[in-house]
């Protein structure tokens, strides 16, 4: 499974060069499943953590990549 970091890593990278998923996975050899498996776990967890009503804590000069939105596309299509 892919780290948090490494998702978001990808997800950025393809958001600043305008390419796709699919492209960047195997220009890193990484198989499609994995990533959007891993991501879509991800997804899971970060929405019990919204429903469960705690605090997110705010770090000031957070260097780091922004977290990605990691939503599930059968939640989306509804909308």
């Amino acid at each position: 499974m892919l780290t948090r970091e490494e998702i978001a890593e990808i997800v950025q990278y393809c958001k600043e060069k305008g390419v796709s998923y699919k492209s960047r996975l195997k220009e890193i050899g990484i198989a499609e499943w994995r990533f959007y498996e891993s991501k879509r776990r991800y997804a899971e967890a970060q929405a019990s953590e919204r429903e469960s009503g705690e605090f997110l804590q705010l770090v000031r000069g957070n260097d780091s990549f922004p977290e990605p939105v990691l939503t599930d596309r059968k939640t989306d299509k509804g909308r």
